[in-house]
């Protein structure tokens, strides 16, 4: 990426080594060819960011492509701390190259979503893709991360979440996952929670991704989950206790009932008696709410000469013990100083 003085316009200008997985600088002079795949040692000039995809990621003898952007140091800087380092700081990014301009390494970037956001960068917010795919905007969302530019793009990019956010995810998955990394990152509080709490419900661990969340965010993910799990549990024993106790059940022939009926489903489902180990702590809370949901009571008739069925069961206690859990998600782990938005 070349930096100039003398323009604002973020200009890709494809050289011999483009890769469409990553964006390398480069500050060869160029030429124009519009519209055409560049074999090796052309180059061509790029009018619109979806134009990039005209671009191969590899050329003929193996060589990868490389795109060069002309862009506004003025703008990068106030855009982003990290910019105003590598510009101002004793780095070779600050040091110009043989044409007079700052020359800035990035590798690993999507070219088309780094062009979107140097636009938004430069104020040319008419040539950003009134919508974008969940992919474009979890590049987008990586490469602010990184630059930590999320003031001046975050109004530009809401719209597009608010856009594509109508349809989120109803189970947990990859695309949960990025809802919650692309919320974090843009400050999102209504999706982040819904994400989240889906996360907190199914996950079975740590989550593991390649998306750069915080080890702080999935560490308090997988506590809050460990928590509810030690919850359900310890209020299953909970229960046991009560019906040995004849605090539960109508009368002593039911808590017997009830008690003889729920040891059997627990040894049944691994649940020893001592309770030294706790057989749910790989479970997710989805899981184990299924595995409680499925206890039941043998059905027996009060002797009230009706013979109806015996109100108090198994089934009762344990829904009983299932509403009284809550899922409270803590905030103050999040580690961008950014200001929440409910959008």
């Amino acid at each position: 990426m070349c930096v100039t003085e003398q323009t604002n316009v973020p200009t890709p200008e494809a050289t011999s080594a483009f890769n469409v997985e990553s964006v390398r600088g480069a500050a060869s002079p160029i030429a124009k060819k519009e519209h055409q795949k560049p074999s090796p040692g052309s180059s061509v000039i790029i009018r619109h960011w979806n134009d990039l995809s005209l671009l191969s990621p590899f050329h003929g003898d193996g060589s990868a492509t490389t795109v060069s952007f002309r862009v506004s140091p003025k703008h990068l800087s106030l855009a982003s701390n990290v910019f105003r380092t590598m510009i101002q700081g004793p780095y070779k990014e600050s040091i110009r190259n043989s044409c007079g301009l700052y020359e800035i390494q990035a590798s690993e970037w999507d070219a088309r979503c780094f062009f979107i956001m140097l636009n938004i960068i430069h104020g040319h917010n008419r040539d950003v893709p009134k919508l974008v795919t969940l992919e474009k905007l979890k590049q987008m969302a990586i490469i602010v991360n990184y630059y930590l530019c999320h003031e001046v793009v975050a109004f530009v990019v809401d719209i597009r979440i608010a856009r594509l956010s109508t349809k989120l995810p109803t189970q947990f998955g990859d695309d949960s996952i990025t809802w919650m990394f692309i919320s974090q990152v843009f400050s999102n509080r209504r999706i982040w929670t819904s994400m989240a709490t889906m996360a907190v419900q199914n996950s079975s661990g740590i989550i593991e991704t390649d998306l750069p969340i915080p080890l702080s965010t999935l560490e308090h993910i997988n506590l809050e989950r460990r928590k509810i799990i030690d919850k359900l549990y310890n209020g299953l024993y909970d229960l046991v206790d009560r019906l040995l106790a004849g605090k539960e059940g109508c009368k002593a022939e039911c808590s017997s009932m009830l008690l003889s009926s729920l040891l059997r489903q627990m040894h049944e489902n691994g649940l020893r008696m001592d309770k030294l180990t706790n057989p749910w702590e790989r479970m997710s809370i989805a899981d184990v709410k299924r595995v409680m949901l499925d206890f039941h009571s043998p059905v027996w008739y009060s002797s009230n000469h009706t013979y109806t069925p015996h109100q108090c069961t198994v089934e009762n206690k344990i829904n009983d013990l299932l509403s009284g859990q809550k899922y409270l998600i803590a905030w103050h782990f999040f580690p961008l100083p950014s200001t929440w938005t409910e959008g």
